[in-house]
Formats: C-alpha cells, structure tokens, sequence
C-alpha cells in the first residue's frame, strides 16, 4: 500500500480548454491538481496553507491578476520557492 501522500501541482489559468488539457495530462502523470483561474485566487489558495504545490504552472494573460503579477507577488511574499514557477 502506497502511503506517500500525491504531490499537488497549482495550475493558473482562465482558459478552460486549456485548463482540463493540463489536468488531464498532470494527472494521469499521479499528480493532485488544483485549479485557480486567475493570479489572485491562487495567491489567496496558496495563504491558506491548505495543501503544498510541487509546481505551478502559470498562464501569462489572465483577468485581475496576470501571471507576472502572480510570480512577482508570490516571490516577494515567500508563498512558493522560486525553483518551482
């Protein structure tokens, strides 16, 4: 019995298209995958401390706000390693 909790990747997109292509693949690979349409909520969804992320995948063009905001915003709040945007 494997016990190993899965490991979760946050992918940030508001195309959902895009956004089942990407959880589809992430978790056919065994990877959890949490969803947040835009930068805003998956800044609010990794504050909570919920779950850890292995990665995050992040779309550049997205409402509220984009994705450099994203990763200029979780940088210099420490949410996630910068090795793992």
């Amino acid at each position: 019995m494997n016990t190993e909790a899965k490991k979760n990747i946050l992918v940030i997109d508001d195309d959902d298209f895009l956004m089942e292509l990407y959880a589809l693949a992430f978790q056919k690979a065994g990877y959890g995958v949490v969803a947040a349409w835009n930068g805003q909520e998956a800044l609010d969804l990794i504050a909570k401390g919920e779950k850890e992320y292995e990665a995050a995948v992040v779309d550049i063009y997205m409402p509220v706000v984009d994705g450099f905001g994203f990763v200029q915003a979780a940088l210099d709040r420490k949410l996630l390693p910068a090795n793992r945007i």
